[in-house]
């Protein structure tokens, strides 16, 4: 259970990541491949397994108004669902990177916030290793504030544009975060 949060925001994670689970339970029909439905199959296994354990990170808004902000690692080093899925497939070091980089973006801002290189990584392990849209990635995310939840219309926007890498690069709004300087 998250320490200083509710029990009410515990179970309202938990029914996202459910959902979240569900939605790509769902689409892996349309997947095709075998392999790919094997890797979907392990995501979606490690993804309940996350979701009953209940542990999420935490991070307080800015404003200190006690309302929770999107966050991939914390300062206790509890990842968020995508960090997790990352660390559990042997990617610990590029979950790292991700939280060094952007820890409070959402999916959906990443490839303007990241480095090219770590966008490329992380857009190719969603792809090969979690077989993974970036839209069900984002989907993965709970939502803490309304004014940032995606339509579906901009997640299946930034899947068409995951391949701009070049033109991320040059409009990233790279912040490196105060997380980074304790490392």
């Amino acid at each position: 259970m998250m320490e200083g949060n509710s029990d009410d925001e515990v179970g309202r994670i938990q029914r996202w990541l459910s959902g979240a689970a569900a939605a790509i339970e769902a689409n892996d029909a349309s997947a095709g491949e075998a392999s790919v439905s094997v890797k979907r199959t392990e995501v979606v296994r490690l993804l309940r397994r996350y979701e009953q354990a209940g542990v999420f990170p935490q991070r307080p808004a800015a404003d200190g108004g006690g309302e929770l902000m999107p966050c991939f690692i914390d300062l206790s080093q509890r990842p968020c669902a995508l960090a997790f899925l990352l660390q559990q497939t042997g990617e610990a070091a590029l979950a790292q990177r991700v939280a060094c980089e952007c820890n409070d973006a959402l999916v959906a801002e990443m490839p303007a916030r990241l480095t090219s290189g770590t966008w490329r990584q992380l857009s190719e392990w969603l792809e090969t290793t979690a077989s993974l849209s970036v839209a069900e990635a984002a989907r993965v995310q709970p939502t803490y504030r309304e004014d940032r939840v995606l339509s579906s219309f901009l997640a299946e926007e930034l899947q068409a544009q995951t391949s701009a890498l070049d033109l991320a690069a040059k409009i990233r709004a790279r912040r490196r975060c105060t997380w980074c300087a304790l490392l």
